[in-house]
């Protein structure tokens, strides 16, 4: 289902349901038999919404900036998802806009993945290539296949199949 804004106002069409942490996984159900893959994008943010995904998903994959703060954020997300009733989507966070000419982003990308066994090694950097795909209004191994984003993309989706294999 492609971004849209008008989309702004699907909390209150949630709210307005009788199970309504429930109601985009009930929606999607019937999509299993026809599809291999779902993606639920969703902002971050908490919300009628992000909680209907985290109801409905898998795989919760989390960006996350090499910043403390995003940090104590993805412990809160772990902290709720943790607290759910019922069924449970498997969480991984890797960090994004990664800059490793700043020494902080390389102490984020080595001490991270080592302290939270639910965050990946796999890291996406920081281009100018992944911010054009708003332009280009399509993913970056689309319009840019031999990118080091399109490498580091690969890498972060191969360790997602991994995960859910060993999983599943």
């Amino acid at each position: 289902m492609p971004a849209d804004f008008s989309y702004r106002n699907l909390d209150f069409d949630l709210d307005s349901t009788k199970r309504p942490t429930d109601r985009i996984r009930r929606l999607i159900a019937p999509l299993k038999k026809e599809y291999d893959l779902v993606v639920l994008d969703c902002p971050p943010s908490v919300s009628l919404v992000s909680e209907n995904v985290v109801h409905a998903c898998d795989v919760l994959l989390v960006p996350l900036i090499p910043a403390m703060l995003s940090v104590r954020t993805y412990d809160q997300l772990i902290d709720f998802v943790d607290t759910m009733e019922g069924r449970k989507p498997q969480v991984m966070g890797f960090l994004s806009m990664v800059d490793r000419r700043k020494k902080s982003h390389r102490e984020f990308t080595e001490r991270l993945p080592n302290d939270r066994a639910s965050v990946v090694p796999e890291t996406i950097p920081s281009r100018v290539v992944i911010e054009q795909m708003a332009h280009e209004r399509a993913p970056v191994p689309q319009f840019a296949p031999g990118s080091s984003a399109t490498t580091a993309y690969e890498a972060l989706w191969a360790r997602v199949q991994s995960r859910l294999a060993d999983s599943g």
